[in-house]
């Protein structure tokens, strides 16, 4: 998150805090089983958002649903400038 926070702070987006996450591993015990990771995002004003993250690893799952709130947080900082057209 710290690596985050300094690439956000010069366009001056606020970042959610991580509040809490939660691991699921199915009890097969199987290599090819798939894990589940929930993380509970907080803002300043109080609003939660929850995201999920699936991946047959741990470290990819918890990724996946932090990219998702970026996304998020992205989309609503308007940071999104792309221009439609052909592909060259």
């Amino acid at each position: 998150m710290n690596a985050l926070k300094l690439a956000v702070h010069e366009d001056e987006i606020e970042l959610p805090h991580l509040v809490d996450y939660r691991v699921r591993i199915p009890p097969s015990g199987r290599t090819e089983a798939l894990v589940e990771t929930v993380i509970l995002w907080v803002r300043e004003e109080g609003l939660g958002f929850c995201t999920l993250g699936v991946d047959s690893d741990q470290i990819g799952a918890a990724v996946i649903a932090t990219e998702k709130r970026l996304n998020i947080v992205a989309y609503e900082a308007d940071s999104f400038s792309f221009a439609l057209g052909p592909v060259t």
